[in-house]
């Protein structure tokens, strides 16, 4: 008997730790329950009210969540008047965090930006 309650024991904890995640590009680092930003480069675009971000350093794209910064983000770049949809390249402080996905029992990573550091009109592509 007291086999099974090691064995029970055992198994609670490998469940418990194992569930854990430790990939940092996937979620953000997390101080007293306070996410902490850091700085991310890439592509911007906002197109068809939505915005992506492309990580240049790990080629993952992100939906950019519509808090923080968010607006004055959308402002400075709708202010650029580009004919077509167009990436510019983006330096902004920022953390990742897992979401909801937009279909039921999916998840996304979202970019929260907090500081906007600048557009780089001089490295844009257009989508089409």
């Amino acid at each position: 008997m007291k086999k099974v309650y090691l064995l029970l024991i055992a198994f609670v904890l490998l469940i418990s730790c194992g569930g854990q995640k430790t990939d940092d590009a996937k979620n953000a680092a997390a101080t007293d329950g306070k996410q902490v930003s850091k700085t991310f480069e890439g592509d911007f675009v906002y197109f068809a009210d939505s915005a992506v971000f492309t990580d240049y350093a790990t080629s993952s794209n992100f939906q950019v969540a519509t808090e923080g910064e968010y607006l004055n983000l959308e402002r400075e770049f709708t202010s650029f008047n580009f004919a077509e949809p167009t990436k510019v390249n983006l330096k902004v402080e920022g953390y990742l965090e897992e979401r909801p996905g937009m279909e039921e029992g999916t998840t996304a990573t979202y970019l929260i930006v907090t500081k906007i550091i600048g557009f780089d009109t001089n490295r844009t592509t257009s989508l089409f």
